[in-house]
Order: C-alpha cells, then sequence, then structure tokens
C-alpha cells in the first residue's frame, strides 16, 4: 500500500515537473542578424556583429524590422501590468513644484511646475499685501527640470526660459507674458552651460557655442541677442587647445558691463578677470591670480564696486574672495571651507554663501561694509535655495527633504534666528512621516567613501528580504534627485528600500573601474547590513552609469542584480562614432592612445558579453531619437544580449516612439511606470496602493 502511495505521490510531481516545463516557453526574441562587419584599431581587428544597427532606418528596413519586433515584444510583455501603479503615479505626479525667479521691485517671483511637466505657471508675491497673484501660464517644448533656467526681462513683459529640447542642445525661448497663454516668440539654440543674463535694455547675453546651426566645442563665445531686432553679434570669443580659456561670465546692471573669467588648462594656470563694457565697446584685464594648490575659480557675481569669486579646490572644499575693482585689491570673506560652495548671492549691503555637502549645510552672511560674518542655522537633513531682495537685503529661502516638497520661508538678514513661513505644499497624497531617511557611507574598493541615502517606510524590518532600487551611479560623480521627487515615494509604498549615491568623494575625476568597484561595494553593503539579498536588489545606470553597471554584469552574471538601463553608452570602441554625441570632448573614453584603446576595451560592455551565460533579467530603455547618447549603444546592446546569452530571464527594450527622449513630458511617466512594473513583475512583487 504504501509502495503505491509513494508510487502514486512521485508520479504526481513528475506530471507537475512536465506541466511547468511545458508553461515555461523561452522569449522569443526578433531576430538579430549576424553581419559581422571588422574595424582595426592600433594594429588590433574587432569584430562586430550588430554594426548595421547604427545605419539611419530609412536605409535599412531589416534595422526597421529588428526594432518594430522590439516594440511588439516590450508590448507584449507589459501587457498584463497592474493599473494600480499607474493610478499612483498620476496621483504622485500631481504634487507640485516651486522654483524662485528673481526678485524685482520689492516683487518676489516664481513659478510653480507639476513633475515631467512643460508649464510654467507665474505667479508673484508682494510684502506688502502678504498673498501671491497668479499671472500666467507659460507651456514650454522640454520639460522643466531642477537645470531649467526661466527668467524675467527688467521690464517684466518677456520670459526667458532655457532648457534642453529632444536630449540636445540647450535653447532659450522668449515669450511675451503681456499676452495670455502666450506662444515663443523667438528662439536661441545652442547656449552652453545654463548661462544667461538679461540687461536692463532686454538684450540678452550668453555663454554660446553654437554657430551657424553646428554646435563646435572648441570655440568660447559670448554672443548678444537683441530680441526687438533678432539679431545676433559676438562679443567675445576664443579657442579652446592645449592651453583651453574657459568661460564663467557674469552681469552688471549698474555699469552694463560683462565680467568674464578665463582660466588656462595648462600646468601653470591662471585665473583671469576681464571686463568687457558693452557701450564703449572694449575689454579691460582687472585681474590674475595664479591656480595653486589644485584650486579652481569661478566668478560668483559681481556690482558696480566688487567681483566676488569662488574657489574651489580638489577636495571639493570652497573658499570666498572679494575683489575690489577700485583698489584692485583682493580679500579674503571666507576661509577654505571644509564643503563646496553650492549657492552665492549679493544683496545691497550683504553677501550670502551657501555650502552644501553630504547630510550637512552651512549658509552665511556677510556685511559687505564690516566684513561681519554670521551664520544662518540650517537643517543638515534639508536642502536649500535662496533668493535675496537686492534693496534691503531680506533673505527668501525654500526647504525641502527627499521625501517631502518645497516650503517658503523669508528672513531679515539683522534677525537670521526667526525665519517667517510664507507657504508650501499641502493636500500631500502620502504622509512624510510614515518614512525614513538615513545617511550611510560605504567604502569603496580604493578605501575612498561612497556616499550614500537609504530610504524606506517606517513598518519595513531589516530581515534581508527586502527589494532594493538602488538610484545611483548615473552619469555624473554629483548626486542626482537631491531634492524631492515621487519616484521615491513610489518605490517606498511597494516595498521597496530607495538608495541612492549622494555627493562624490574628494577624487575629482573617478575612472570606470572605481565606478564598477564602488558599485559592486555598495551592492555587498546592502546585502551584508540586511537590506536585501542578491536577487532583489535593482540597478538604474544612465549614461556613464550604465556603462559601469553593465561592465559589472559581464563581470559577474551569477551576481543576480536586476538592471534598469536609461541611454547607456556600452560600444566604448565606436564611441566617438555613434552619433550625435555631446560627449565627444569627455577625457573618459578617449582613445587617442593605444594604451588608452586597450584599456576600454577590457571595459567596454558590449565587446565582453559571457556568451551562455545566464544573466539576470534586464529593460533597456532608451529614445528612437536622442541626440545626446546614441540610441544604437542600446540597440546592439540588446542585440548581443538576446542573441548570445541563455536563461529565462527577461531582456526587455523599451523604445518608445518619442523625439523628445527621457525629457518629454507625455512620455517620462511611462518609463518610470515600466521601469517599477518590470522590477515587481521579476521579484514577485503584488501591487499595494
Amino acid at each position: 500500500m504504501h509502495y503505491l502511495l509513494r508510487r502514486s505521490f512521485l508520479f504526481i510531481l513528475f506530471i507537475c515537473y512536465v506541466l511547468v516545463g511545458c508553461n515555461f516557453k523561452p522569449i522569443q526574441y526578433p531576430y538579430a542578424e549576424n553581419n559581422t562587419s571588422t574595424n582595426e584599431y592600433f594594429g588590433v581587428t574587432i569584430a562586430d556583429d550588430y554594426e548595421w544597427l547604427e545605419s539611419q532606418i530609412k536605409d535599412n528596413s531589416i534595422k526597421a524590422n529588428w526594432l518594430r519586433g522590439q516594440r511588439n515584444l516590450c508590448s507584449d510583455y507589459f501587457s498584463n501590468r497592474d493599473t494600480i501603479i499607474r493610478s499612483r503615479i498620476e496621483d504622485l505626479a500631481k504634487v507640485p513644484h516651486y522654483r524662485f525667479i528673481d526678485f524685482i521691485n520689492d516683487t518676489l517671483y516664481y513659478y510653480r511646475v507639476q513633475p515631467y511637466s512643460n508649464v510654467i505657471n507665474l505667479y508673484r508675491f508682494t510684502e506688502k499685501s502678504g498673498t501671491s497673484e497668479y499671472l500666467n501660464s507659460i507651456s514650454c517644448p522640454f520639460v522643466l527640470s531642477e537645470k531649467s533656467v526661466v527668467k524675467l526681462s527688467p521690464d517684466l513683459k518677456m520670459l526667458a526660459c532655457l532648457g534642453k529640447i529632444k536630449g540636445g542642445y540647450n535653447t532659450i525661448y522668449l515669450y511675451d507674458i503681456t499676452q495670455k497663454d502666450p506662444t515663443p516668440i523667438h528662439s536661441i539654440p545652442g547656449v552652453a552651460n545654463f548661462a544667461f543674463f538679461w540687461n536692463k535694455d532686454g538684450i540678452i547675453y550668453m555663454d554660446d557655442p553654437l554657430y551657424n546651426d553646428e554646435v563646435d566645442f572648441s570655440i568660447n563665445r559670448v554672443s548678444m541677442y537683441n530680441p526687438r531686432e533678432s539679431s545676433y553679434s559676438t562679443l567675445f570669443e576664443d579657442s579652446i587647445d592645449e592651453i583651453a580659456t574657459l568661460i564663467d561670465f557674469n552681469f552688471d546692471h549698474q555699469s552694463n558691463s560683462l565680467y568674464l573669467g578665463k582660466y588656462s588648462m595648462a600646468e601653470t594656470s591662471i585665473f583671469q578677470l576681464e571686463k568687457l563694457c558693452i557701450k564703449e565697446n572694449s575689454s579691460r584685464m582687472l585681474l590674475e591670480i595664479p591656480m595653486k594648490d589644485n584650486l579652481s575659480y569661478r566668478i560668483g557675481g559681481v556690482d558696480d564696486k566688487n567681483a566676488y569669486i569662488i574657489g574651489i579646490d580638489a577636495e571639493r572644499r570652497g573658499e570666498l574672495l572679494e575683489y575690489s575693482i577700485e583698489d584692485n585689491e583682493i580679500d579674503t570673506l571666507l576661509e577654505r571651507h571644509w564643503m563646496p560652495l553650492a549657492g552665492f548671492s549679493q544683496m545691497k549691503d550683504h553677501v550670502l554663501a551657501y555650502f552644501q555637502d553630504f547630510n550637512a549645510n552651512r549658509a552665511y552672511i556677510i556685511n559687505k561694509k564690516t566684513k561681519k560674518t554670521r551664520e544662518i542655522q540650517l537643517d543638515d537633513s534639508k536642502f536649500y535655495t535662496f533668493l535675496m531682495n537686492k534693496s534691503d537685503s531680506t533673505v527668501f529661502f525654500q526647504e525641502e527633504t527627499h521625501i517631502s516638497p518645497r516650503y517658503l520661508y523669508k528672513m531679515n538678514p539683522t534677525n537670521l534666528d526667526s525665519p517667517v513661513m510664507l507657504g508650501g505644499v499641502t493636500g500631500l497624497p502620502f504622509d512624510p512621516d510614515d518614512y525614513v531617511i538615513e545617511y550611510k557611507t560605504v567604502k569603496g574598493a580604493k578605501g575612498n567613501d561612497v556616499n550614500l541615502t537609504v530610504s524606506y517606510k517606517k513598518v519595513m524590518k531589516r530581515d534581508g528580504s527586502n527589494p532594493v532600487f538602488l538610484m545611483s551611479f548615473l552619469n555624473a560623480e554629483n548626486s542626482y534627485l537631491d531634492q524631492f521627487h515621487f519616484s521615491r515615494i513610489l518605490y517606498m509604498d511597494q516595498g521597496f528600500v530607495f538608495v541612492q549615491r549622494c555627493f562624490a568623494d574628494s577624487r575629482t575625476t573617478i575612472s570606470l573601474d572605481e565606478r564598477i568597484d564602488d558599485l559592486e561595494a555598495v551592492i555587498h553593503s546592502l546585502i551584508e547590513e540586511d537590506y536585501s539579498s542578491p536577487k532583489k536588489i535593482a540597478v538604474l545606470g544612465r549614461e556613464y552609469g550604465g556603462t559601469a553597471l553593465m561592465s559589472l554584469m559581464n563581470r559577474n552574471p551569477e551576481l543576480g542584480v536586476h538592471g534598469l538601463f536609461m541611454d547607456g553608452i556600452f560600444d566604448l570602441v565606436r564611441y566617438h562614432h555613434s552619433g550625435k554625441l555631446l560627449f565627444q570632448n569627455n577625457r573618459l573614453f578617449n582613445i587617442d592612445t593605444e594604451d588608452e584603446f586597450m584599456d576600454l576595451l577590457k571595459y567596454s560592455p558590449y565587446h565582453n558579453v559571457q556568451h551562455k551565460a545566464n544573466y539576470p533579467s534586464m529593460l533597456f530603455m532608451v529614445s528612437l531619437e536622442n541626440n545626446n547618447i546614441a540610441p544604437v549603444h542600446t540597440y546592439k546592446m540588446a542585440a548581443q544580449l538576446q542573441m548570445r546569452t541563455k536563461g529565462k530571464n527577461p531582456i526587455i527594450m523599451y523604445a518608445p516612439h518619442s523625439l523628445a527622449g527621457m525629457n518629454s513630458p507625455y512620455n517620462y511617466k511611462d518609463y518610470i511606470e515600466h521601469g517599477i512594473c518590470f522590477l515587481m513583475k521579476n521579484m514577485n512583487i503584488a501591487a499595494a496602493y
């Protein structure tokens, strides 16, 4: 009897195994033709099976069919995603952001914008009335981000909005705000460094490398644009070569003059301060400072008497200098500080300097005449933005945290201990008190500090079972998503621990090898400290961060972390042949010499895929048109992984029809939705609201 029961039990197990095996169907990826091309670099022949994906779609029907197949595969894969996630995204995306514009005629001008929106709602706040007044609504052709710049003309009739369109060149759009719901009346493409100024006559001055509709990064140029005449003129032009002259400029309304900060990249660098008198069309060299101790300088601000110069050393410590134009003398207002100078503003009688570093804030007000310095008491867990009324030195500031949006305050410089709240966001679709933020430092492989913020819901238990979303190691050394962002709340609501890399350490440049080592050290730390386990960690890598993440996966596919990639850079060998990249001068991927080439080849993700290895699940997100990072990096990487690897873990490419890349107001929420739904599906997490 027992023998028969045992045989029956084994038979049932066998049937279940067969049924499960039959139900598992490997993903049928669109076929990518293996059409090998070869290229020779420094005597080394490199084979490339998918170089044909670099051609234009209109000239390549095979590529067009392959992309169509990828879109169909992605659509099928996400066809049954939970609508709860989209509903929660829509609720959280209604939380507005408030940003300063300027203080003009004793009136504070600011705007309100929702996340990933292209609509500016313009307001003004008058101290006498103590109320805010809605003025106008302006639709921009790009998403308003932290890097976008919005400025009013001195006569308050025009609004200038600077941002990035199509993932490419920065462009200023001008609007006549005396009209209701205005449309752009002028556009100025190619503005570098998000820097431009109005003068009192409505003329715009800008740092501008664009010339004859082409970008020339070997030229530094300061241009003048007259909106009334729709005319350009060049005020200053210099070439970038072995001794590069870099421009950092500021405008003085009193004298109608531009001040240029220039310095060379030679070993014996010298910072030069030059004054351009617009009316007289003349220039005068004011100051030359040797750049010693790896110290670099930039202009903080100028007035009719002084120029304020910010110095940053190799360890990111900042200092503030005051240069008297009349006396030709330099005075140190603030000695070398242990944190980088994050903000500077000057008022009628005072100067304000704001320092920010990992979990620390310091702000100082300095009296211009007496040089007396006083500290503003700030909360180290918050982030600040300052604006001053230049006529009476009233200080306005905004504060926010990772889990709560901005609130607006004002204070008188004579009474720094009693700020007055003017307003903030109400009716939040979440309670900030439900979440916890920790500041954490992990030791990298080279002994360096990797600073992190770790956010989660208070009910979370550190038992090694929590899913982790590591939103760090994106594209540059400094932090991203420092301020409040609804995606952090979205992930935490679904049970994720949200981890983000903060400010870089004292290394002024971080090699690709160090990026990979830092990422691996963070992952192991999260496991060792019982935040999560190997199969429940997801990492987002964007641009250079995608290079580091994919390189780590190639090094150790069995590590098991899930990968999300946004506009990654994967083919380091043909990096300079892949479309209109705006990072062509970046030394990180330089292959001018054989040693540099061999070093990059060793790390190039596209060339180091372990064939037939069992890679973890990956979602590649890319725009079909992106002038910033060429989409072919993602195409080739996805084809290589889908055709060359084994295993049941999905490798999906999300490439919607869009000419605006990740910055499109219409599809950014789609990217967030696809990312979190992909991870929840592969981690077996049920949606919660």
